[in-house]
């Protein structure tokens, strides 16, 4: 089972999140020091509801269970917990497991590029974070 595995939805006005944060770091505008609450980040970059919508189909599809995954506070980042079979199949991979020589530490990472359909693609910029729930 893939324990962590992030998508990061398109978020929109990020215009404006990078114009606050230059005011509120600028010791001269008198927005100075008046930092921005993860709610206040979440109303200015949360991803359009047809952004959240279609991807939660698409994984729908795939017989994702939908309980197994959950958007973080600001609504841009899906974390799921999948599979490793299933997320093959989603996005076109495969995954190996990777054993350190000297620790023994072990990771699992996609052995080759990954892809998502056209239409799922306008809706995310990144897909990553796999990691394993079982040791090899």
């Amino acid at each position: 089972m893939l324990q962590l595995w992030f998508l990061l939805l398109k978020q929109r006005n990020l215009e404006i999140l990078e114009d606050t944060l230059w005011r509120v770091s600028d010791p001269r505008s008198s927005q100075y020091g008046k930092y921005l609450t993860l709610e206040d980040i979440r109303k200015i970059v949360e991803p359009h509801l047809n952004t959240i919508k279609v991807v939660l189909e698409w994984l729908y599809h795939y017989q994702i269970d939908l309980n197994d995954c959950s958007l973080i506070t600001t609504k841009d980042f899906l974390r799921c917990r999948v599979p490793v079979s299933v997320a093959e199949h989603l996005l076109e991979t495969k995954f190996g497991y990777f054993q350190h020589s000297d620790t023994d530490h072990v990771i699992l990472r996609a052995v080759q590029s990954y892809t998502v359909p056209q239409k799922i693609a306008r809706h995310i910029d990144f897909v990553g974070g796999f990691t394993s729930t079982t040791e090899c």
